[in-house]
């Protein structure tokens, strides 16, 4: 993208350089319409640019996801002890919280 805004930066100096060279031999509509053209042909290639960009962001997540597709399955996780939650039941002791290690307890 910095490319793209330098080379854009340097087409629209060289313009303005040979329009003011060339200034009592060129009729006023051209340099209006030179300038213009050069200006706008700057958002033309940001515009370019950013798809391009936008492109080689999809195809790497595409990448991505080819690649996790690949991996091996983990095996199954195992409790070390079963878990009932028909009982609905939660046992907290000796808890204590805060928000910061320097503040006060708030639980």
């Amino acid at each position: 993208m910095l490319y793209a805004d330098i080379s854009v930066s340097f087409l629209n100096a060289l313009n303005i350089l040979l329009l003011i060279v060339l200034r009592d031999e060129i009729p006023i509509e051209i340099i209006v319409f030179s300038l213009s053209v050069t200006i706008t042909n700057g958002y033309f290639i940001a515009w370019g640019t950013k798809q391009g960009v936008d492109m080689a962001m999809v195809m790497a997540s595409v990448q991505r996801v080819f690649h996790y597709c690949g991996l091996e399955q983990e095996s199954q996780a195992i409790s070390p002890s079963p878990f009932d939650p028909k009982t609905g039941a939660i046992a907290i002791e000796n808890a204590s919280m805060r928000y910061r290690e320097h503040l006060d307890y708030a639980i």
